[in-house]
C-alpha cells in the first residue's frame, strides 16, 4: 500500500488564489509555506492538474474576514492612488504644452508690438514730410509776405477824384 496525499488540489488552489489576493508571491515554495505542509512536486503536480481532485485533504488556513477587507482596502487605495499619479502626470504634461504656448505667443506679441511701433513711426515720418509739404505748397500760393514786396501805386489807397461837368483840358498844365 502507498502513501496517501495529505494535501489535495483544492487546498494547492485556494492557497494559491489567497497568495495572489493579497499581492503575495503564488508560487510552489510559498503555497508550501502558507499550507505548512506537503512536498513542492505534489504542489507542483496538483497545480498542473495531474492529480486527482478527490484525495483525502487538508483544510488550509482561511484568512479572515479582515484581513480579506484590509488587504482589498490597500489594493483599492494603491489603485486610486495609481490613478491620481496619471492625472497629476497628464496634468503636469498639459500645463506644460500650454506653458510652450504661452512663451510663443508672447514672443509673437513682442515682435508684433515693435513692428507696430516701426510702422508708428514711419506714418509719423511720412505725416511730417506730408505737413512740410503741405506748408511749402501754402506759401508758395499765398499772398507775398510784406518785406518783400514792393510798395507801388495799385496798393496805395484810393483817393476819390471828381470829374463833373469839366471837360478833361489835355493842354493844360499843372501850372495854373
Amino acid at each position: 500500500m502507498g502513501r496517501l496525499a495529505t494535501i489535495n488540489k483544492t487546498d494547492v488552489i485556494n492557497a494559491r488564489d489567497y497568495l495572489r489576493s493579497t499581492g503575495k508571491a503564488h508560487g510552489i515554495i510559498a503555497i508550501r509555506k502558507y499550507i505548512g505542509h506537503g512536498s513542492p512536486e505534489l504542489i507542483g503536480r496538483l497545480l498542473k492538474g495531474k492529480d486527482a481532485t478527490d484525495t483525502p485533504g487538508f483544510l488550509p488556513k482561511r484568512a479572515s474576514p479582515t484581513v480579506t477587507e484590509a488587504c482589498a482596502a490597500k489594493r483599492y487605495l494603491l489603485d486610486a492612488l495609481s490613478s491620481r499619479e496619471k492625472e497629476v502626470e497628464h496634468m503636469r504634461q498639459a500645463i506644460t504644452q500650454l506653458e510652450e504656448r504661452v512663451t510663443a505667443a508672447e514672443t509673437k506679441c513682442a515682435v508684433m508690438t515693435d513692428l507696430i511701433r516701426a510702422k508708428e513711426l514711419e506714418v509719423l515720418r511720412q505725416r511730417e514730410i506730408f505737413e512740410n509739404w503741405k506748408s511749402d505748397l501754402q506759401q508758395e500760393r499765398g499772398p507775398p509776405k510784406a518785406d518783400t514786396v514792393k510798395p507801388s501805386r495799385v496798393d496805395s489807397p484810393v483817393t476819390p477824384k471828381s470829374y463833373r461837368g469839366a471837360q478833361l483840358d489835355l493842354y493844360k498844365t499843372n501850372k495854373e
